[in-house]
Parts: structure tokens; sequence; C-alpha cells
């Protein structure tokens, strides 16, 4: 009875010993390497990983250590590639998760700050064949292979292989992305969408002159809190799309602010189209009192012409309803007295004397 008890002890210990070498030799055998690629629409954006550099993009991370790490990208807009942006620069950082022994990507649209960056972040896991889409914003619609199939966040099965996804929202600009989904697997997808600062239409609210006041909403709070960053969101994709129908020179907002992609070019247009944007939420396309004197700043009613009146035989000169003697007298005027002239015929002015307006004759009047 003994042996067989010390026999059972024996095979115990040499589970539980083969167990404790099991948990502490196995992670030395096992993969434990992550992969990363990191792609920029500025060239030459630096790579660092937990805050040191590792390389530039297109960066190809190998032998990265499992787990979650903080990504930074930073980049310098070229001097010569945009009149506005010009040697600006821009970070962006983020949480990543690498995957044991799978790739992880990275790819980063700059814009000229945080709402207009586009960004894709894709990665694998072990699970059924599947796709897991999150957006911020949320609630983006999602089209697979040109067919929609619901709402961010979601996530679905799919047949292995290439598929083209869409991910589109009112107010940002819609992302396309194909992905090569692995059998066996889960790929995840998390997708921030640019703000888009220029809808498709725009709505004419005033012209003045060689000026045309066009109506820009929004529903963002980011640009609304914001204008001048939705001003700079302007210039930025003017500058890259040059199939817009509708490019501006000049923008105001409901404070007031006016902002120039040019101010000196914008004052040297004295003869062509000159576009201003007027910068607001959807309810407020009518200018308050603010934005009207920031567009009458920018579009100047033309000085109007006066004249004052001459030295008559009655010592008073009458103002008619028409440019003729026939005409009612409307009320009269002293010499000396100056008023605007609305129009004028051959031997008379139209005046405005208060909140009428009649013709006096040009014999005891002169433009001055």
């Amino acid at each position: 009875m003994r042996r067989i008890i010390t026999a059972a002890l024996f095979v115990l210990l040499t589970l539980a010993g083969g167990l404790l070498l099991v948990r502490f030799l196995l992670p030395l055998f096992t993969p434990t390497n992550g992969y990363l690629s990191v792609n920029s629409s500025i060239a030459g954006t630096e790579v660092l990983i937990e805050n040191n550099k590792v390389g530039t993009s297109p960066y190809q991370g190998t032998d990265l250590k499992v787990g979650d790490h903080k990504l930074t990208l930073r980049a310098k807009f070229a001097t010569a590639s945009s009149k506005f942006f010009g040697n600006r620069e821009i970070t962006w950082s983020n949480l990543i998760r690498l995957g044991n022994n799978t790739l992880s990507v990275v790819n980063v649209d700059f814009g000229p700050s945080e709402v207009f960056n586009a960004v894709e972040i894709l990665g694998l896991r072990k699970s059924t064949t599947s796709i897991s889409i999150a957006s911020e914003p949320t609630s983006a619609k999602i089209e697979l292979d040109g067919k929609e199939i619901g709402q961010t966040p979601l996530v679905q099965e799919v047949s292995a292989g290439v598929h083209r996804l869409k991910i589109s929202r009112e107010g940002y600009l819609p992302r396309q992305i194909d992905i090569n989904v692995p059998a066996g697997h889960q790929t995840i997808i998390q997708l921030n969408l640019s703000a888009n600062p220029l809808p498709k239409t725009v709505e004419k609210i005033a012209d003045e002159g060689n000026l045309t006041l066009y109506s820009l909403t929004t529903d963002i709070q980011k640009l609304i809190d914001k204008t001048q960053v939705w001003a700079e969101g302007v210039w930025f994709f003017q500058e890259r799309g040059s199939g817009l129908e509708t490019k501006f020179d000049a923008l105001i907002d409901s404070s007031g602010r006016i902002y120039y992609y040019d101010q000196g070019e914008f004052e040297r247009k004295t003869k062509e189209a000159v576009n201003v944007g007027y910068l607001s939420k959807p309810s407020e396309k009518s200018l308050n009192r603010q934005a009207q004197a920031a567009w009458e700043k920018l579009a100047p009613k033309p000085k109007m012409a006066r004249i004052e009146i001459l030295p008559t035989p009655t010592g008073s000169l009458n103002v008619r309803s028409g440019p003729s003697q026939s005409n009612q007298i409307l009320t009269t005027v002293k010499p000396g007295g100056k008023y605007d002239l609305l129009k004028e015929q051959p031997g008379w002015y139209q005046i405005q004397v208060g909140t009428l307006s009649g013709w006096v004759s040009s014999q005891y009047a002169k433009k001055i």
C-alpha cells in the first residue's frame, strides 16, 4: 500500500513539475513578434513607438513586442506644397495593439488639424472569419462590396478573401479601403473620418458688386466652436481639390471675424468675381448683425453722390414727385442743404429728403 501511495505522489509531483516547466518554458518557444506597417500622406513622416523614433514612413516594423504601444507620427507639410500650410508641423498619436505573429497596418491621411485627419488602423485576431468595424464618429454607413450592411460599430461574418469597404457619414469625407480577410481570423478595422469643411451644395445669400456671399453650414460642433480651424480646413481642401465648383477667397463667421486665404490678393481683385463664405450652423443661414458688419466691410457700398441746394429767388426749393414742374410738390428744401443724389435726368435731380424721395430742379442745385 505504501508503495502505491509513494508511486501516486511521484506521478503527481512529476505532472506538477511538468506543468510548471510548460508554463515557464513555453513562452520561450512561442513566437512573440508583432509586425507593423505605417503609411502617411506626407513622405518622410517620423514614426515613434513609446516616444522613440524607429523610422520614417513608409515604415515596416518587425520583431516588435506584442501588446499595446503608443504610436506617434510627426510630419511637416512641404514648403512648396501649400501656399497656406507650407512648413507647418503636425502630430498624430494613438494607442495600437500588436498581435502575436500578425501584421497591424496604420494609414494616416493628414489634414491641417486633428478634425481633418483620416485614419485607418487594421489588425487581426484568431476568431471566426469576420470583420469588426468601429469609427469616429459612430453611426457611419457601411457598404461591403457595394451593398449596405449597417452602421458602425458592427461585427459581421464574411467570406475569406478581398473585400471593398466604404464608410460614409453626412458632414464627413467618405473613406474606401480594400481588405483581405484571412480564414479563421477577424479583421479589426478602426477608422477616423475627416470632417468635410465644404458641403457639396452652397446657397447664395447676397451679391454686392463683384462679390458673392454663400452660406457654408455644418453640424460638426468642433468646427462650429472653432471657426479658425474650419476656415483652415476650407483653404486646405481647396488647395487639394481642383475640381471644386466654388472656391472661396474669404470667409466670415457669426461673430463677425473675417478669414482671408490671401488678403493682399483679395484686396487687389477689383474687377474679378470674388466668393465669400459664411460659416454657420444650418439654422443660421441669414446674417446676424456681426456677420452683416463683416460682409459690409468686405463689400462696401459705393459712395453715393450728393448735391447742395443753391440760393433761390423764393428762399426755398420745391421737391416734386416727378421730374416736371407739373408734378406734385412733396416738400421744400432750403439753400445750403446737402442731400444724397439718387438719380438724375436732364434738368432734374432725384434726392432723398428724410423718408421721402423727390425731384428738384438742377438749376438750383450742384453736385458736391
